[in-house]
């Protein structure tokens, strides 16, 4: 390079770091949270499969994701287009979930932005190059063929190989950039056919670069910058860029001719780029990431990711052996906490500018950061999501990934080259919800947000709980409303559940249950219930459970297995007092008068049974004959008899008392009630058995009063609620007592006092029972909000608890579970939550449509974004929108404005010459036809432009059909209809349509030559004629023929057929002239014919005088020449002189110059038709008259002819 370039760019890059110095100085100081990836993403709102932690392909995804939304029309340019299309375009291989947020026409649209710069754009590349390389990027991976950017066909190779003073015009970064252009497509830059000393090579661009290298000749030294005096991180990695293919290549490097032309090695450049990897290694600052003016910033840290990849080197390597330098570096640190997380490596240390906070966990967008604290360098990037920050973190994640699974490098598209990008699709993924077996797949893409879904129909008698990726549940469990990033495999998550508990009741009807019998069942229980032996009633047998009260129905033994409801049951007794009767049946034996009060006992025994009691008495019948029997018997006996047997009867039942015990009351009291029956006879009944009677009544009654005292005694000091049994069975006992035995019980006051006790313990249990119904109304109530969603009746759960809780007595509010409650309040903060998140969006969407305000081409980003924010929506929360019809309308007007600058696109994309634009033509003049009621919405300039294309179109097309062969002097006024377009539109019409219009101009003025030669010879004809020509009518030249040349002269005259030649003056006047000749001729031609017609000489008669006279007075009208003219002229003579010989009288009429007699010459007869036919001659003057008449005539149609040429040519 020479000096005064080195001085001249040396000025370039002081003023532009005196520029960065200013701007480093007013930079703002910002503040942020790194974000940790290693920890953070556990609380992100995004849950992962088998909760690991995510790998760099979500941080792709979702920064994807970010570019789309804030980039929804790429335009030229390396904010908000190029960058962010070669990022997205380059990481499709994923197949990730962000494909599908991809408009069908995005990447369309965005070539056809830039084909309109190319072609609009005259100094495209000067002063900036990089401009073309960015353009030649970007389009690579789309298959786009850079060698011809339409409407133009530029060749982008040749606008980057045309000239290196163009290169270095923006110092060290065009050469980089062009380098990686050409090699990214394996694109060749254009030969140096003529020699041009400024032509552009990768000799050249290489040696430029290593020529400014930093400190060279230091061991340490090496890498590059902007600036000459310290290595750069950013510029160094992406000078390692640019040069690694030819690091990897000896044969690529060779094949540039360097070494010939600059005398540069493979193994300078080796060292120089080693030299570079180790700079950057010495750049790296602890954490693992890289600086710019002294701040930590992601694209620094990305751009160096980028280039080891491109080396094939893991940006995680601890050692990097770099042989040609003797060398071994590291890129993996200490580690070192920076703005609160610890890394110790470029690409974690990329990660920590993730702007995480801006996640939104539904749509899964994020971006990157472009600094978390310190100085942001002063371009106001501050904490917030950077879009060059997330385009280049973007790619070299996308770099990073490619590396470590092995596909092509990031800068290597050839991958892409070839490939349609319409062919990436987002890679299917399905998550299927095993429900017991039962499955329901729902269909997803790798790296989609999913919302777990409730289980709204669990299997019988469970609750739904979580899902859990093992199906036994020992795996990671998910809730529901949960989001899930999808993995790359197909997932199923397996439904668990709680069992649903239902209550067991059991209405004993005052039975005594001494068997344990749980009050709660799941569905997978089986529980059997009491029986005989473990349920008691005194006095009663039991006879099963029934599910009503009334008994109706079959008994069951057991609650099954599957019962999914709760479960009330009542105990059914059966009295057994038909033993007695049995028993009583059973003791009457042989009938005697005797066993009256027996079988009478018996009766009245079986007579107080229930129906049903009654029917268990299977004996009944012996009652029946001992009744019949005994009828019989006292039927037949006396009253002595009778009184006998009943006093017999009496020590009978006085004798069967036996020892006296609590069981003897029946006995004691029957025969008590058969001595009382005796009445009067009383006395008849052995004294000493009626002691025994009365003996045995004090004994009844001692040992019922000390039973009481027994039962009483046995309730306990402690009394309890499992004391009621005894309580009640002492009370019994005690009641039964008589009036004078009660006051006789020494311990009825302790059972006073168990009553009471036992009923304090009855009110408390019945408050505790109260306390627990209500807080398990309360718990069912919370339990029963489960999800909380907006469009179901969670808030009606919601306030029915909430409602539930605040109804509580305070101190049984007390007792209600913290976890209830934090959950009944977390559900109202969800709702909450739901309701304000819900309510946001719908009023970001509202404002979002405000702001469109009016519909121009500049809308189209707010009108996507409204649709975007809209589409978002859940079909509950559309209709809530009120501005929603604006949105439509907008949306309407958008796509008019869309098609109106569609159109214009088209128009401009026309290229000069019409004919090779025909189609761009037809579709723009379609597209614009198309456009209906707004075509006026088209700017006058387009419109303009539009009619002139298809005029030009039309001009070509004329051009094209005019037939060559056919063109003569009369084509001059659809010639010049070409010419006169042509003047105006020649710059539109090809090279062939030139050529061809001035071909036809060429045989035009030719055909008008040949014209104007035709009449030229007419006319000197015509001059030359005799006939008609006053000063030569006397002239006689033997052996001329001037009828024949005045015919000839017409003949020659009407040879001048075109318009063009009879408006040439010469044409009127010799038109003029050879009609007055002609006349002449014709009155010649009118004598000859007369002549003709006259009858043969020998046949004339006195009466043909008259014509014969007529026709030599026209004879003798004719000039001199004329008359030589009239060839028969003799036959005249001979007519006039037969005439004389036959009369004397024509001899007197004769005329002095009538024709000299001579022999009839009937050889020279032209003509012998008929007399009838003859016309008789005109008379004198008429010729004359004929001969004006005819010459107007021909001048009128002339003229006549002449003006509807005009209009013609007018026309045409």
């Amino acid at each position: 390079m020479k000096k005064n370039e080195k001085v001249s760019i040396s000025k370039k890059i002081l003023a532009g770091a005196l520029v960065f110095t200013f701007t480093l100085a007013t930079g703002q100081k910002v503040y942020a949270v790194a974000y940790n990836s290693e920890e953070d993403y556990k609380n992100l709102g995004v849950r992962f499969w088998e909760d690991e932690k995510p790998g760099v392909d979500f941080y792709i995804n979702a920064t994807s994701k970010y570019l789309l939304k804030e980039v929804p029309n790429p335009t030229f340019g390396s904010t908000s287009g190029d960058w962010s299309v070669f990022s997205l375009s380059r990481g499709m291989y994923l197949g990730a979930d962000y494909l599908n947020d991809i408009p069908a026409d995005y990447f369309s649209n965005y070539i056809a932005e830039v084909e309109h710069e190319v072609m609009t754009n005259k100094k495209l590349g000067d002063p900036k190059l990089t401009d073309i390389d960015r353009i030649i990027y970007s389009l690579t991976p789309l298959n786009y063929n850079i060698h011809s950017v339409s409407p133009n066909q530029t060749d982008l190779t040749l606008k980057i190989s045309e000239s290196f003073p163009l290169v270095r015009k923006q110092g060290i970064n065009s050469p980089i950039w062009t380098l990686l252009a050409i090699n990214s497509g394996e694109y060749k830059l254009h030969p140096n056919s003529n020699g041009d000393t400024n032509w552009n090579t990768e000799a050249k661009m290489i040696h430029y670069i290593l020529d400014r290298e930093i400190e060279k000749g230091i061991v340490n030294g090496g890498g590059w910058a902007l600036m000459d005096s310290k290595p750069d991180a950013d510029i160094t990695a992406m000078t390692i860029q640019s040069l690694a293919p030819y690091y990897l290549s000896e044969e690529k490097f060779n094949q540039t001719g360097i070494e010939d032309s600059h005398h540069i090695t493979y193994k300078d450049l080796k060292v120089a780029v080693e030299r570079g990897i180790a700079k950057l290694s010495n750049l790296q600052q602890a954490h693992g990431g890289f600086s710019s003016f002294k701040a930590s910033n992601s694209e620094s840290t990305a751009q160096v990711i980028v280039a080891l990849t491109e080396m094939g080197i893991n940006p995680k390597s601890v050692n990097v052996p770099l042989t040609t330098i003797n060398q071994t570096v590291s890129f993996v640190t200490e580690g070192a906490v920076r703005d609160g997380v610890k890394t110790n490596n470029m690409v974690d240390a990329l990660l920590s500018f993730w702007d995480n906070t801006k996640l939104n966990p539904e749509t899964g967008y994020a971006g990157f950061r472009h600094v978390t604290e310190g100085n942001d360098g002063g371009g106001g990037a501050g904490t917030g999501t950077n879009g060059m920050a997330s385009d280049q973190a973007t790619y070299a994640l996308i770099a990073y990934d490619r590396f470590m699974t092995g596909q092509a490098r990031l800068q290597n598209l050839m991958d892409q080259k070839t490939t349609p990008y319409k062919s990436f699709k987002a890679k299917p993924v399905n998550l299927t919800y095993d429900i017991n077996g039962m499955t329901d797949v729902k269909s997803s893409s790798y790296l989609a947000s999913s919302k777990i879904k409730t289980d709204t129909n669990p299997p019988k008698g469970k609750i739904f709980k979580n899902w859990n990726s093992k199906q036994d549940g020992s795996g990671v469990s998910y809730k529901a409303g949960d989001i899930l990033s999808m993995p790359k495999e197909n997932i199923t998550l397996y439904g668990q559940y709680d069992y649903q508990k239902y209550g067991l009741s059991l209405n004993s009807n005052d039975g005594k249950i001494t068997a344990t019998i749980p009050t709660t069942f799941t569905v997978d229980d089986t529980i059997l219930l009491p029986t005989e032996e473990t349920i008691q009633k005194d006095g009663f047998a039991f006879d099963g459970w029934y599910t009503t009260s009334d008994f109706k129905g079959n008994p069951i033994k057991q609650i099954n297995k599957g019962t999914t409801e709760n479960i009330t049951l009542y105990a059914k007794w059966i009295g057994t007092d038909y033993l007695k009767v049995i028993n009583s049946i059973n003791n009457i034996g042989e009938v005697t008068l005797e066993k009256e009060n027996k079988i009478k006992e018996a009766r009245t025994d079986f007579d107080n049974l229930d129906k049903e009691q009654q029917n268990r008495v299977t004996n009944l019948n012996t009652l029946v004959a001992a009744e019949a029997k005994l009828k019989e018997l006292f039927e037949a006996a006396t009253e002595e008899e009778k009184i006998n047997a009943a006093v017999k009867a009496v020590e009978t039942s006085i004798n069967e008392i036996g020892e006296v015990t609590l069981a003897s009351q029946n006995s004691i009291e029957k025969a008590r009630k058969e001595f009382n029956d005796l009445g009067a006879n009383q006395n008849r009944v052995n004294p000493s058995l009626v002691q025994k009677l009365n003996d045995a009544e004090v004994t009844l009654s001692n040992l019922q009063i000390s039973s009481v005292e027994q039962n009483i005694q046995a309730i306990g000091k402690e009394v309890t609620l499992d004391s009621k049994y005894k309580i009640e069975s002492a009370r019994n006992y005690y009641n039964k007592l008589s009036d004078i035995q009660k006051p006789l019980v020494k311990n009825y006051k302790e059972l006073e006092a168990a009553e009471i006790q036992l009923k304090k313990l009855e009110e408390e249990a019945a408050e505790e029972a109260r306390v627990n119904a209500l807080l398990k109304s309360v718990s069912d109530a919370i339990q029963a909000i489960g999800t909380v969603n907006l469009y179901d009746d969670s808030e009606t759960r919601i306030q029915f608890a909430r409602h539930k809780l605040d109804n509580l007595e305070m101190k049984v509010k007390a007792l209600v579970p913290k976890e209830e409650i934090d959950t009944l309040e977390n559900s109202e903060k969800e709702y909450k939550r739901l309701l304000t998140d819900r309510n946001e969006r719908v009023q970001a969407v509202e404002t979002s449509i405000t702001a469109i305000e009016t519909v121009t081409a500049d809308s189209v980003s707010k009108i996507e974004n409204a649709r975007k924010l809209y589409d978002a929506l859940s079909d509950q929360e559309k209709p809530l929108v009120k501005n929603s019809a604006d949105l439509i309308k907008a949306e309407k007007e958008l796509e008019i404005v869309k098609k109106v600058k569609q159109v214009e696109i088209l128009i401009d994309s026309i290229g000069t010459v019409a004919s090779e634009n025909r189609e761009k033509i037809v579709k723009a003049d379609k597209a614009f036809n198309d456009l209906g009621q707004h075509k006026e919405r088209v700017s006058s300039t387009h419109k303009k432009a539009l009619e002139m294309n298809k005029n030009s179109l039309k001009l070509a097309d004329d051009i094209k059909k005019f037939d060559v062969s056919h063109i003569n002097a009369d084509s001059k006024s659809s010639i010049d209809n070409l010419n006169k377009r042509a003047s105006v539109l020649s710059k539109h019409l090809s090279k062939d349509e030139t050529n061809k219009l001035k071909t036809i101009n060429s045989k035009l003025e030719l055909a008008r030559k040949n014209e104007e030669a035709q009449l030229k010879l007419a006319t000197n004809l015509i001059n030359s004629l005799v006939l008609g020509d006053k000063s030569k009518e006397n002239q006689v030249t033997n052996g001329a023929n001037h009828v024949g040349a005045t015919k000839k002269a017409r003949l020659e005259l009407a040879k001048v057929t075109s318009s063009y030649g009879k408006s040439l003056p010469d044409y009127h006047q010799s038109e003029m002239r050879l009609i007055e000749a002609e006349g002449r001729v014709k009155a010649i031609e009118e004598v000859i014919t007369k002549i003709d017609n006259l009858p043969e000489i020998s046949q004339l008669k006195p009466k043909d005088s008259r014509l014969v006279n007529e026709i030599n007075n026209l004879f003798n009208q004719l000039a001199k020449v004329e008359q030589n003219e009239v060839t028969n002229r003799q036959v005249l003579a001979d007519a006039k002189s037969q005439l004389s010989k036959a009369g004397s009288r024509y001899g007197s009429n004769k005329s002095s110059n009538a024709p000299s007699s001579r022999k009839p010459a009937s050889n020279k007869r032209v003509s012998t038709k008929a007399v009838s036919k003859r016309k008789p001659l005109p008379k004198t003057g008429e010729t004359t008259q004929n001969y004006i008449t005819s010459l107007g005539v021909a001048m009128l149609g002339s003229l006549f002819f002449w003006k509807k040429k005009e209009e013609k040519d007018s026309l045409l």
